[in-house]
């Protein structure tokens, strides 16, 4: 194979793994428990646009994130006023500008991953991105079901949703 190719396939390899994580997200049972891999692509993403608005001398931020920012603040000082008002210790609304800076966060990280290995990064490719991975997904399920050593080897790894409660 020549070294184009090879680069290709690293960087479908690369971009497949980057939107797996965001967007089905997991916990590694070696890390701290809460942490998952979409936080992670947050803080990647947080140092990437810090490191983009140094390297630019400015932030480069459109209106449409500007006021979906600024509804995120909104929405969540009206939680925090009402968890005040109702006496109450439910924070799940009042906290909702941190999911939402996760979410931003990761969604960047994974951008600039798949920008760097293409030019443009369109909704096209992404959803190509976002096909792929479910068909990945679905065949390692089954081979995960059907191999006990891959299931053991996996549940080693990372925790599962339906015996990560507190109860």
């Amino acid at each position: 194979m020549e070294i184009a190719a090879k680069n290709k396939i690293l960087a479908g390899v690369i971009g497949v793994c980057a939107v797996s994580l965001y967007f089905f997200p997991f916990e590694f049972t070696f890390l701290p428990r809460g942490l998952n891999t979409k936080m992670m692509l947050a803080v990647a993403g947080v140092i990437l646009f810090g490191w983009q608005c140094l390297q630019d001398g400015r932030i480069p931020v459109n209106r449409g994130i500007l006021g979906a920012i600024l509804i995120a603040c909104i929405f969540s000082g009206v939680g925090f006023i009402a968890v005040d008002y109702n006496h109450t210790d439910d924070y799940t609304y009042a906290l909702y500008i941190l999911s939402f800076a996760t979410w931003l966060g990761g969604a960047y990280a994974v951008y600039r991953i798949l920008k760097l290995f293409y030019n443009k990064v369109s909704f096209r490719a992404l959803i190509n991105y976002l096909v792929l991975v479910c068909v990945i997904q679905c065949f390692l399920a089954l081979a995960i079901e059907w191999i006990p050593q891959l299931k053991f080897f996996c549940e080693s790894l990372y925790f599962h949703r339906k015996y990560d409660c507190w109860c």
